[in-house]
């Protein structure tokens, strides 16, 4: 999926609403939203947030932690979120997942979606505060000082 297309959000709900495991990376605070909807009689279906990783490969293999009782998934939806968090709620991606996770696990799954979507929103806020003061940040050219 391109996030630069137009219709990339409708893409993205219809895959959400078809895929069983899901995974959105918010490149803005470096956490993926994980939806793993896979049946399995030792645990429940799974969202949870996870760090990014590097390649499509480390996040296949990070499953083998997130679902240990699980084989790794056969198909997985990888999708990027480059905008703001609070766009994936206002366009009604978010809508769609609460509701695919409602829809196989519940309110209980559900509720577990809104809350990692609220941790989403505060770590952005802390990402921006952070960026505002130059915490984490580094020089990249420094101006010579005028010495007359």
């Amino acid at each position: 999926m391109d996030p630069d297309n137009e219709g990339y959000a409708e893409r993205l709900i219809e895959a959400i609403g078809n895929a069983d495991v899901v995974s959105v990376f918010f490149f803005r605070v470096g956490q993926s939203l994980i939806m793993d909807l896979r049946p399995d009689v030792a645990s429940d279906p799974l969202v949870a947030l996870s760090p990014m990783v590097e390649t499509a490969y480390q996040r296949l293999i990070s499953f083998s932690s997130l679902r240990p009782t699980l084989s790794l998934p056969d198909e997985i939806t990888l999708a990027p979120w480059p905008d703001r968090v609070r766009q994936f709620r206002e366009v009604g991606v978010m809508s769609a997942f609460t509701e695919r996770c409602r829809s196989v696990g519940g309110d209980e799954l559900a509720a577990v979606a809104d809350q990692c979507f609220e941790r989403l929103l505060v770590l952005e806020q802390a990402s921006l505060r952070n960026m505002v003061r130059g915490v984490g940040m580094e020089t990249v050219w420094q101006r010579e000082a005028n010495l007359e």
